[in-house]
């Protein structure tokens, strides 16, 4: 009795070890990483899931405001005692424009911390929120790293179903845990703690981005397709039906 007692809970352990292996095989092909060594993206991504975001970040560079000096050459530091208190907790402690690039930066996110393509596209609308309260300028070469981290923790907490802790967070940001916390306080605040993103938001800012609207428009373009081609089978399924109720009828 002892002895079969025994091997039973010997078979269950290994059925849990088993069952705990598979899970997290799993969860690994789901949020794995793939694609080449200079773009790497989660294995739940689409190919139009990797294309938007590309085209997101590509828009977020594409807004940094350079900050130059009375040669038109770009700074390479700046003075925090002119720098709005509101925004400077944004700015690097050393008054230097981070060493890392903003490319790779950006890129850390996607293939570190992987979140839906749909919270990049929040991201956006959260940083378009910024520059219309303090204008073009407050998303510089120099800010731009923490707000973008900022923006990108609230958006994931807010809008995806799965997200990380703030340390985690704050090690891919490249800041501590609590500066992280700090920064997002800060960015709440200055969105007056508005988070929300209606669907209308979310796809008037895709119409009105120029980098974005041919990529909506292909995916509409294939929505409709796809629903045209499901139509005209469901309308075949229940013609064949009816005939076959008529035929039993009969």
């Amino acid at each position: 009795m002892i002895h079969r007692l025994f091997i039973s809970q010997i078979c269950l352990s290994w059925f849990f070890i088993f069952a705990t292996l598979l899970s997290l095989s799993s969860m690994r092909c789901l949020y794995g990483m793939e694609g080449t060594s200079d773009r790497r993206y989660p294995r739940f991504y689409t190919k139009k899931d990797s294309e938007l975001v590309d085209l997101v970040l590509e828009k977020i560079k594409s807004i940094v405001f350079i900050l130059k000096d009375t040669d038109q050459k770009p700074i390479e530091e700046i003075d925090l005692r002119i720098v709005p208190e509101n925004t400077k907790i944004f700015f690097p402690p050393l008054e230097k424009v981070p060493s890392i690039e903003l490319n790779i930066y950006l890129k850390r996110f996607v293939s570190m911390a992987p979140q839906s393509s749909s919270c990049y596209v929040i991201i956006m609308i959260y940083i378009k929120r910024l520059i219309d309260k303090y204008g073009p300028n407050v998303f510089n070469q120099f800010s731009c790293y923490r707000i973008f981290l900022a923006a990108f923790v609230i958006a994931s907490k807010c809008f995806d179903d799965i997200f990380y802790a703030d340390d985690f967070y704050a090690q891919v940001g490249g800041v501590s845990s609590d500066h992280l916390r700090d920064l997002q306080m800060q960015f709440l605040k200055i969105l007056n703690y508005n988070v929300f993103v209606s669907k209308e938001d979310y796809h008037n800012f895709l119409s009105n981005a120029p980098e974005v609207a041919f990529f909506i428009f292909e995916l509409n373009r294939e929505l409709d397709d796809f629903l045209s081609e499901f139509n005209r089978e469901l309308d075949d399924f229940l013609s064949k039906f009816k005939k076959l109720k008529i035929v039993d009828q009969s």
